[in-house]
């Protein structure tokens, strides 16, 4: 079993690292002291130091929200600018998970309005007067998007949420 540890960013979010106790640097050390020395100094093997005197947690990797775990289905990663430490755990945010989505969908939409249009932005009238109408209605359906996509889902969990894509888009 490995343990995680915790930094609880000046955002509101957090930034989790699982200690690799196969790492060089921590050889003939015991993992209290491992621990020790990640605490002290911000570290655990990451690509960034959070300093000393950063609020930090030290649990169980298998206590960290499903979708960090499942490696699988690409979810790792995906919404961890959502999580946030609460009530001794990490969990995901999910209003701040939903924004993260749409600004998915909101960079696929562009690149469709460009592919569709020449542009993500709306062409002159002059321009659009040439576009046929079912080429008109996917573009306003495109813009609309924002607007009409429901990110809420049933047992509103990050799974649930990576699975609402709209219709409109390619995959």
């Amino acid at each position: 079993m490995s343990k995680c540890i915790v930094w609880e960013r000046l955002d509101g979010g957090v930034s989790v690292s699982t200690i690799d106790y196969t790492d060089p640097k921590w050889a003939g050390m015991t993992e209290a002291a491992i621990i020790a020395k990640c605490l002290i100094t911000g570290q655990a093997g990451m690509d960034h130091d959070f300093g000393p005197g950063a609020i930090s947690h030290v649990f169980e990797h298998d206590d960290l929200p499903p979708e960090r775990l499942d490696n699988s289905d690409s979810l790792e990663g995906l919404y961890r600018n959502a999580w946030e430490w609460v009530g001794g755990t990490v969990v995901t945010n999910m209003p701040k998970a939903r924004g993260i989505h749409m600004n998915r969908i909101r960079k696929d939409r562009d690149a469709e309005l460009e592919k569709e249009s020449g542009s993500k932005f709306r062409q002159p009238p002059e321009i659009e007067a040439l576009f046929t109408a079912a080429r008109l209605a996917k573009l306003q359906a495109l813009r609309d998007i924002p607007q009409t996509l429901d990110l809420n889902t049933a047992n509103d969990t990050p799974a649930e949420l990576k699975a609402v894509w709209p219709v409109e888009l390619p995959k």
